[in-house]
């Protein structure tokens, strides 16, 4: 397997990728304002990186994996 390092945006942005995230993980319970700030910090101007783990897309189906990860994506570090 190769990994790589790319802009989030470059991988989400074509538009043909399918994402699916295991039932475990359907728990995290977003409000609106953890989305926004999750979509802002994505779209923010180059220079500064957030690291939301590993994704991956090795087969037809992409599973992001967002373990131990909900307090950076909720905006708290």
């Amino acid at each position: 397997m190769e990994a790589r390092k790319i802009k989030l945006l470059e991988f989400i942005g074509n538009g043909k990728k399918t994402f699916n995230i295991p039932v475990y993980q359907r728990n995290y319970d977003w409000k609106e304002e953890q989305c926004r700030k999750l979509f802002e910090d994505i779209q923010k101007p180059e220079g500064k990186e957030i690291f939301i783990g590993t994704i991956d897309v090795g087969g037809k189906e992409v599973t992001i994996s967002v373990r131990n990860y909900s307090s950076k994506l909720s905006g708290n570090k």
